[in-house]
């Protein structure tokens, strides 16, 4: 028993180690991204003037600018050891917290706005989306598989395939179709054109894709890249932030009791 305590003392302890170095490199790559921050915001307010219209929106002082005040509201800029821990332990597997650092390094904030873990109700229960970008560029939907071994499929078929040499094979719902229902779902409580919305699955396991010609499949370090591909302007800063405080209304709260509501509905639907 005495060897029993003493293991379990050693992991949490080297869990709490674990939790305050990454604690301190994230408090530390904010300090740093702060003062690149406000010497970026120095040279934007001196180009202003020269700055071409449509990109007017972009370049406000960032302490009053609407985005800086949006994401004030929803205590995004805020940060704590408790919440440092909560958004690292509880927020979805390692898939989604590898796409979401993805987006955080990779597209700036200014001009997409990640929601991440959303639960939406339906009339037949709910549905779960891992990442929402709501951009002045579109609104991209995005549903992240993290796996391992070959995965094979269409958008075609109800079942893809999740294989590991010759003899262990794992069915797994259609990622494209899964997809889908959520953007329908976006579609209905944005109240936008679809055309404006783009569906993405993220794979961000060492799987090997043997279906990368279709379209919407990207690996992991694709995501910023594609996204990045779409240029033309669809929405105004204002439309921006009109939109994800929608779709913040829109949502169920994030807590384990809505993620078991949930749950319990996928086991009711598919068994």
């Amino acid at each position: 028993m005495s060897h029993v305590s003493d293991f379990i003392y050693v992991i949490s302890l080297a869990i709490i180690i674990l939790a305050g170095i990454m604690l301190v490199k994230l408090l530390l790559g904010r300090k740093v991204q702060q003062q690149h921050s406000t010497k970026a915001e120095s040279k934007a307010e001196q180009n202003t003037l020269d700055s071409a219209p449509d990109k007017m929106d972009i370049s406000c002082d960032a302490h009053n600018s609407p985005i800086k005040q949006y994401y004030q509201e929803r205590n995004v800029e805020k940060s704590s050891v408790l919440n440092f821990l909560n958004s690292y332990l509880d927020k979805g597997d390692i898939g989604e917290r590898l796409v979401n650092s993805a987006i955080a390094r990779g597209l700036d904030k200014h001009e997409y706005i990640l929601h991440k873990n959303i639960t939406l109700a339906l009339e037949d229960g709910s549905t779960q989306i891992d990442h929402i970008i709501i951009s002045l560029y579109g609104i991209f939907v995005i549903e992240t598989k993290n796996m391992s071994g070959w995965i094979y499929g269409n958008k075609h078929e109800k079942k893809w395939r999740q294989v590991f040499g010759k003899k262990k094979v794992i069915l797994f719902q259609n990622p494209i179709h899964q997809n889908y229902k959520h953007v329908k779902a976006v579609e209905k409580y944005l109240k936008i054109d679809s055309k404006k919305i783009v569906s993405m699955v993220i794979f961000t396991g060492n799987a090997e894709l043997k279906n990368k010609q279709e379209s919407g499949i990207f690996d992991l370090f694709e995501t910023t890249t594609e996204i990045k591909k779409h240029k033309k302007r669809l929405f105004n800063i204002d439309e921006l932030i009109k939109l994800s405080r929608r779709m913040d209304v829109a949502r169920l709260p994030s807590n384990r009791d809505t993620d078991r509501r949930h749950v319990d509905h996928l086991k009711s639907k598919h068994g």
